[in-house]
């Protein structure tokens, strides 16, 4: 099977408030709202992965010591709707 790592982070203003992106409306599931996130490149690490995506999808960027958590949660399958191998 192949595996991929991604990062998917909660990214919260100075209030509180979470901070999510509207996606393409030339991309799959068009115009919905996302959480900030991407593929783990070789050679990087989950923390490393969130200051890049979230520079590249919300234009933050994120100074040294301003990520209170980071770890990694799960790994997935390239996985297909209705796959009984999803499970």
């Amino acid at each position: 099977p192949l595996y991929r790592r991604i990062a998917l982070f909660i990214v919260e203003d100075k209030d509180g408030n979470i901070i999510v992106s509207r996606r393409s409306f030339k991309k799959s599931h068009p115009g919905e709202l996302e959480m900030a996130g991407g593929h783990v490149i070789a050679g990087d690490s989950y923390l490393q992965t969130v200051y890049k995506e979230v520079e590249e999808e919300l234009g933050y960027e994120l100074t040294p010591g301003s990520v209170t958590e980071a770890n990694r949660v799960c790994k997935y399958r390239n996985l297909k709707p209705g796959n009984d191998e999803n499970k």
